[in-house]
């Protein structure tokens, strides 16, 4: 269960809220799509909803846990969440090598990396990918571990390839986890389990 009960956030105190009363719920296990316009927060959610930022009011529950109660609360709660921001990076002289030994969990590792054509790029340093690979990395990282999955518009590098193979991915590696991702718009080819609008601070179902 992912749970958000009243959420507000704003990065500076007088500043306009960001989130403003955001509330939703999701109890099962599933695919769901936060959309909303650029600048309308989502990257900000998805922080708050992981514990990256915590909000100046209201609670996040994951799996029944309320992630803001402790630093205890959060740090069982980091165990079973897997989250890929918009804007993650690693070390660029680390290896992919190095990189998925260091970083990937325990669920179809391997067979991720064959799929998003990693493989070859092994002995290759993370400067030397390209935006899409790079891409590709965090994905293989992300899917595997976690059985609560968060992706910040992970097709937001111009891989054409990775669009069309990405709904495959998610139908084949996702089963019985709670997924939540957030785009500009929907990801043609993906059968969502529910479909939420950011706008204006507050979130709605579609």
């Amino acid at each position: 269960m992912i749970e958000l009960n009243s959420i507000k956030f704003s990065y500076l105190r007088k500043e306009q809220l960001v989130l403003d009363g955001c509330s939703f719920c999701i109890k099962s296990s599933g695919l769901f799509l936060i959309v909303g316009d650029n600048g309308s927060g989502k990257s900000t959610l998805m922080d708050v909803v992981t514990g990256f930022k915590q909000a100046s009011e209201g609670n996040v529950f994951i799996n029944g846990i309320n992630i803001y109660k402790n630093a205890k609360s959060l740090n069982c709660v980091s165990k079973i969440i897997s989250y890929m921001p918009a804007s993650l990076r690693f070390p660029n002289t680390l290896r992919v090598s190095s990189i998925l030994e260091l970083y990937c969990g325990p669920y179809f590792a391997d067979e991720l990396c064959a799929e998003l054509g990693l493989e070859r790029f092994m002995d290759k340093k993370y400067v030397e990918l390209s935006d899409g690979y790079k891409t590709r990395l965090a994905l293989n990282i992300c899917l595997s571990k976690g059985a609560y999955l968060f992706l910040d518009e992970p097709l937001k590098s111009q891989d054409e390839e990775l669009k069309k193979i990405f709904p495959t991915l998610l139908k084949k590696y996702t089963v019985g986890r709670n997924v939540l991702i957030c785009s500009p718009h929907s990801i043609e080819g993906v059968r969502w389990d529910g479909i939420y609008k950011l706008q204006n601070g507050s979130i709605q179902k579609c």
